[in-house]
């Protein structure tokens, strides 16, 4: 194979996997669940949920933050 033939692979899988990222990560979680490995299935949910959310409210109207 030469480097055209091989970079065009590469892509290809790289867009696959991006088109896919959640899905591959849907069938992780479900295969841990199936192993009956609580603490493993915790622990990638914990991975992969949003660090960046909150549980309380940021804003409300023009305040923002906890002192506001």
């Amino acid at each position: 194979m030469n480097t055209y033939k091989t970079r065009a692979v590469f892509k290809q899988a790289l867009r696959y996997c991006r088109r896919h990222d959640e899905q591959m990560r849907a069938d992780s979680l479900a295969k841990s669940v199936e192993n009956i490995d609580c603490k493993k299935f915790w622990k990638d949910v914990n991975k992969v949920s949003c660090k960046k959310a909150t549980s309380f409210a940021n804003k409300i109207g023009t305040c923002v933050g906890e002192r506001a």
